[in-house]
C-alpha cells in the first residue's frame, strides 16, 4: 500500500494518508480527469470475521 501512494506521489499525484477501516485499508487520489479513486488494501483476517447483532428490546 505504501508503495503504491509513494509511486503516484513520484508520478506528481497527491494521494491521502492511508486510512485503517475495518476491512483493511485504503487511500483516495485524484485522477487527470479529475475523479477521486479509492484504492483499497483489504485484509483477509478482518474479511472472515462476523459480527453479531443484538436487537436491542425497544425495537421488539
Amino acid at each position: 500500500m505504501e508503495i503504491t501512494a509513494n509511486r503516484l506521489t513520484v508520478a506528481g499525484y497527491a494521494p491521502s494518508d492511508i486510512l485503517d477501516e475495518t476491512f483493511g485499508r485504503y487511500f483516495t487520489v485524484e485522477d487527470p480527469d479529475g475523479y477521486v479513486v479509492q484504492v483499497n488494501e483489504s485484509d483477509a483476517d478482518l474479511q472472515n470475521l462476523r459480527y453479531e447483532i443484538n436487537e436491542s428490546a425497544a425495537l421488539k
